[in-house]
């Protein structure tokens, strides 16, 4: 599941929850009225649905929210608003999302922004991290908070037939919040632990030996078995940091053991190795191209964004030929994909343009 860490926002609240379930409902003040209208939440049932384009629940909870405002259209308003969102013009992202869903997403949507105010009183004040997450209020309470799909609907169901329980919601919220506390201070607890592993690894790059650090990554790794994901990470960074050809046998090994059903992963570390900004020294393009090749087998070239990485991959390794075929297909792919944004959208078909200029050149 994809999370959102709205660490921006939250470092601007305390440990404990700013606000919870059965405080007073913050004014909803974002930035821009996409679809529908503002609302006060002083009176009235109310839906306030924090997501993004990209989030993993996005599609599953929209046609929830859709139902559910269909459904008590008479004594309930949903608003959406959008948060967390990526790319270089964020706005027109959501717009072309929202357009893209027409009737399938039929209530009040609003965009925030990444630093917004609503994202700050509400998301961060709450201390939630993952998106989408729902705050359902009534007459400017906060009754119950939580993902969408994880109990809004019997929860809204109970407070329309007047047997919801305030004090239980509340309860729940308090439980959920002291486990995800317990959470985060084992995650710390295991930064402390590995930054203390890699102190070697971290002393011969700081002394400008590499093949030192990599070294102690295999004694590390041979130690510790179980922390092989882990390493995954700080191993590419030295190789790729570096300019290592030994960058190539781990890409082998990546593509083809540790990281061979997850293509995502594949992708972003063949991204950047080819990515036209990387201020990489020495872009290994031979190791992209194997990491690409295989995001692109695993998602059986239905990827669009996989495939643009593939095929700038291709082109620099000197395949123009087939770079241009496979731009070309990922362009196709993107214009259905409602996540590319419009930016990247027409950077992908700059990148496509280029290729075939490069081909005639020659």
């Amino acid at each position: 599941m994809r999370s959102l860490l709205l660490l921006p926002l939250l470092a601007l609240v305390s440990q404990a929850s700013a606000l919870g379930v059965g405080d007073k409902a913050p004014a909803l003040n974002p930035g821009t009225i996409i679809k529908g209208r503002a609302v006060s939440l002083d009176q009235g049932l109310h839906i306030v649905d924090f997501w993004a384009t990209w989030a993993d629940e996005a599609d599953k909870s929209i046609g929830q929210l859709t139902k559910l405002a269909k459904k008590h259209k008479d004594k309930l308003d949903v608003t959406g608003v959008a948060v967390g969102e990526q790319g270089p013009d964020p706005l027109s992202n959501v717009k072309k999302f929202v357009a893209e869903m027409g009737s399938k997403m039929d209530y009040n949507v609003a965009y925030d922004g990444q630093n917004g105010t609503a994202g700050r009183n509400w998301m961060a004040a709450a201390r939630r991290r993952q998106l989408p997450t729902s705050f359902l209020v009534k007459d400017g309470v906060i009754l119950w908070i939580g993902r969408p799909t994880e109990g809004l609907d019997k929860a809204l169901d109970s407070v329309i037939k007047g047997k919801f329980d305030l004090a239980a919601s509340k309860a729940a919220f308090e439980a959920d919040q002291a486990k995800q506390d317990a959470a985060e201070a084992e995650a710390r607890k295991r930064a402390e632990e590995m930054q203390k592993l890699l102190q070697p690894v971290i002393d011969a790059m700081q002394e400008g030996d590499a093949e030192g650090a990599i070294e102690e990554l295999d004694k590390l790794e041979a130690k510790r078995p179980d922390l092989k994901p882990q390493l995954i990470g700080p191993r590419f960074g030295i190789l790729t940091g570096s300019g290592s050809p030994k960058l190539v046998d781990f890409a082998k090994r990546l593509a083809n053991e540790d990281l061979k059903d997850n293509p995502e992963a594949l992708n972003s570390l063949a991204w950047s190795i080819v990515d036209p900004e990387s201020k990489m020294p020495k872009p290994n393009y031979e190791a992209a191209l194997i990491l690409a090749k295989r995001a692109v087998d695993a998602t059986k070239m239905k990827d669009g964004m996989i495939l643009d990485t593939y095929a700038l991959a291709l082109f620099k390794t000197g395949d123009k030929a087939k770079a241009i075929e496979l731009q070309a297909k990922a362009v196709e792919l993107a214009r259905k994909d409602k996540r590319v944004d419009p930016a990247t959208m027409k950077e992908m078909e700059g990148r496509l343009e280029e290729f075939k200029k490069a081909k005639t050149s020659v």
